[in-house]
C-alpha cells in the first residue's frame, strides 16, 4: 500500500499538468474557432465591397488557421462551455485549490514540489482563508512566508505583505536563521504561525488558481 501511494504521488504533476495543458489547448482552439468566424465574415465583406487589401495575406492567414482547427477537432479540443474546479486530491476554497502534502521537506524542497505542480506554497490572504486552512491542518506546515530578503520584512512568494496571525511572541528569529515561516498545529495554536530555520522538514500546502475543466 505505501508503494501504490508513493507511486500515486509520483505520477500525480504530471495528470495534474496534463489536465492544464488540456485545459489551455481548448481555450486556444476555442479562440481560434472565434477569430476565423469574425475574420471570414471580414473578408467577404472586404471582397464585396471591393476594398482594396491584402487578399492573398489573409488568405494564408485564414488557411493556416483553419489547418490550426482541423488539428484541434481531431484532437477532441473542443469549442465548448467549461467550468472550474480543482484537481483530484486538491480542496477548493473561493478561487483557489489546496494540496495538503503527505511527506516532509525543507521549505526550499516543498515549494519546488509545488511549482512541479504548476502552484506555489500557499499564500494566505485573509482571515477566513487562514480559518479554513487552520481547520484542515493537523500537523505542522510550510506557507510561502520568509523574511530571507530582509531581516524582519515578512514577504509572501508572490511579494506581497501580510503577518497578521503570529502566535504569542513570533515571530522571534530563535537563536538567528529562522527565516521561513509555518502554520502550528490545529491541537497546539489553531491558524497561528511561527518561525523556524528554512532548512527543517515538514509538511506543506500549495495553492494555485481553480483550473477550467472542458
Amino acid at each position: 500500500q505505501t508503494q501504490a501511494m508513493s507511486e500515486l504521488r509520483r505520477r500525480q504533476p504530471r495528470t495534474i499538468g496534463h489536465q492544464a495543458e488540456q485545459a489551455r489547448l481548448s481555450y486556444c482552439c476555442c479562440c481560434i474557432e472565434i477569430y476565423l468566424a469574425c475574420a471570414e465574415t471580414i473578408f467577404d465583406t472586404n471582397h464585396k465591397e471591393q476594398k482594396v487589401t491584402p487578399i492573398d495575406n489573409k488568405k494564408q492567414t485564414l488557411l493556416v488557421l483553419k489547418n490550426v482547427l482541423i488539428f484541434c477537432l481531431a484532437y477532441n479540443f473542443k469549442c465548448v462551455p467549461g467550468k472550474k474546479g480543482c484537481p483530484e486530491k486538491w480542496i477548493r476554497f473561493g478561487s483557489s485549490c489546496y494540496f495538503f502534502s503527505g511527506e516532509s521537506k525543507t521549505w526550499d524542497e516543498a515549494r519546488e514540489s509545488c511549482r512541479a505542480i504548476e502552484a506555489d506554497l500557499v499564500v494566505i490572504n485573509t482571515k477566513e482563508e487562514n480559518e479554513f486552512i487552520s481547520k484542515l491542518n493537523k500537523q505542522k506546515f510550510w506557507i510561502g512566508l520568509s523574511d530571507r530578503d530582509l531581516e524582519g520584512t515578512w514577504k509572501w512568494v508572490d511579494g506581497s505583505s501580510l503577518d497578521l496571525f503570529w502566535a504569542s511572541g513570533q515571530p522571534d528569529n530563535h537563536k538567528g536563521g529562522e527565516d521561513c515561516g509555518h502554520m502550528l498545529a490545529y491541537f497546539e495554536s489553531p491558524g497561528l504561525w511561527n518561525d523556524v530555520q528554512c532548512s527543517f522538514a515538514m509538511q506543506w500546502i500549495c495553492e494555485k488558481e481553480e483550473m477550467l475543466f472542458v
